[in-house]
């Protein structure tokens, strides 16, 4: 978006800048990176000593930097969660995913570990929920809706702890996820 959404106290969700500057583009993007063993060690600690996962401490770092860029304190995230928990749907071939948002409060300037305690508790809580489907959380929470932007949340959140493989087609991304110089994605 040309002009993040910003939260007032006084009239909700409002721009900085110029109403007619603020027309989303929909131009995502992705950033793929690898993050040194060191570090990745360091955050698995971390998670462990919080009875939290890799997933919770990443995204809260990610709410941190999400809340600076901002300026806000409620930060709302999607993320993809799949939806094999009944044992009746294991065997059947399909995307049984949907998507779930993690609401996060980060004020009161919690320290970094009362804040993991916070996306724990979030995040255990969204889960609870998983079942329902992101449709009917919409159509019961029936949010202002708008042409630039979506209606519960503007950024998703997808950590994937994949060892690195090697591309064996020219097209497919080198390591670090980008794309190989000349390569045709189409194929």
């Amino acid at each position: 978006m040309t002009c993040a959404p910003r939260r007032s106290s006084t009239s909700g969700s409002t721009c900085s800048s110029a109403p007619a500057a603020c027309a989303a583009s929909f131009h995502g993007d992705r950033l793929f990176f690898q993050v040194p063993a060191s570090l990745y060690e360091d955050l698995r600690r971390l998670s462990r000593a919080a009875g939290a996962s890799l997933f919770m401490a990443c995204l809260a770092g990610f709410n941190v930097l999400l809340a600076r860029w901002s300026g806000q304190h409620d930060i709302l995230v999607g993320t993809p969660v799949g939806n094999r928990d009944r044992p009746e749907w294991h065997n059947l071939v399909g995307y049984f995913a949907d998507t779930l948002v993690i609401r996060t409060e980060l004020g009161g300037d919690p320290t970094f570990h009362e804040l993991l305690a916070r996306v724990r508790t979030a995040t255990l809580e969204a889960l609870v929920h998983r079942d329902l489907p992101f449709r009917a959380v919409v159509e019961a929470l029936r949010p202002a809706r708008a042409a630039n932007r979506n209606p519960l949340f503007q950024v998703m959140f997808i950590l994937q702890n994949i060892p690195p493989r090697r591309a064996e087609h020219p097209a497919a991304p080198a390591a670090g996820g980008v794309p190989r110089p000349g390569a045709d994605p189409h194929g």
